[in-house]
């Protein structure tokens, strides 16, 4: 769990200087979390980041006192303090029989360079099931394991699989996949509900590009034309290899979904009001 970047942090709802901050005086207890992007100042899909942390605590059956409101607060007051135009913040409740506290704080961000946009990233399969897939919670243990395959191995993403050996999603992400003119993903169950991946599917809709969800079998990979991934930090992002299977990076489909994207995140940006939120 990295430190905070730049002047101030929030711990237990309150603005506080980053140099005092600690991993270890962090309470113990169950750790929900969400990361979001900012662009220009503005916190991209607020709302929904929100709404998926409450999920979250509600799925794990744990109680939380925190509310949309504070969040939305303390989330404007981090990023009016610090001054942050572009980067990405962690926020969480950490939950417990004797502990209900929230917390965020700048992270380092790492976006994908125009490059592997353009000639898409290798990537691998790992045998790994997430328990509850639908909830976002931290697993330090997990997440070490994973980046030092990645670090080894020169990948970007690790793709899970179960133990029906069904392509689920990304450690980190959500997958896609083209065949003719139809979009698949895996379904929802199987999936950490991702707010890009949402998105996506909304714009899928809205071009009338057919979308599938269905389940995407190991053994089917080298059926389909091209892969991508979707997240906060990549957003929509080739695929170029997974494991010995090898993808298009250009695809009409693909390109017109990102290019759509984006066009939203800029929509998104330009409409933003703290006000709602008060």
């Amino acid at each position: 769990m990295s430190s905070p970047l730049l002047n101030y942090y929030i711990g237990d709802s309150k603005l506080l200087r980053s140099s005092n901050f600690s991993t270890s005086n962090l309470p113990d207890g169950k750790i929900l979390y969400e990361v979001i992007r900012v662009i220009d100042g503005v916190p991209i899909f607020l709302e929904e980041h929100i709404s998926r942390l409450l999920t979250s605590v509600i799925e794990s059956k744990s109680t939380s006192t925190i509310d949309r409101a504070t969040i939305a607060k303390t989330l404007h007051l981090l990023i009016s303090q610090n001054k942050l135009s572009i980067g990405n913040i962690r926020f969480q409740i950490i939950v417990s029989d004797s502990t209900n506290m929230f917390f965020a704080w700048i992270v380092p961000h790492k976006y994908p360079s125009r490059e592997l946009y353009e000639m898409g990233v290798k990537t691998e399969t790992i045998n790994i099931e997430r328990i509850n897939p639908n909830i976002k919670a931290f697993d330090s243990k997990l997440k070490d394991q994973l980046d030092e395959i990645r670090k080894q191995n020169n990948l970007y993403e690790l793709l899970l699989i179960d133990g029906n050996m069904n392509v689920t999603e990304g450690s980190k992400s959500n997958i896609f996949f083209i065949k003719g003119t139809t979009l698949y993903s895996p379904p929802l169950n199987q999936v950490l509900p991702g707010i890009t991946r949402k998105m996506i599917i909304k714009i899928a809709k809205e071009n009338d590009i057919e979308f599938v969800e269905k389940v995407i079998k190991l053994n089917d990979l080298n059926s389909f034309a091209s892969v991508f991934l979707s997240g906060t930090s990549p957003k929509i992002l080739p695929i170029n290899r997974i494991n010995n299977h090898t993808y298009q990076t250009k695809n009409d489909i693909m390109s017109l979904i990102s290019k759509s994207y984006n066009k939203t995140l800029d929509e998104y940006v330009t409409s933003f009001k703290w006000s709602n939120y008060e």
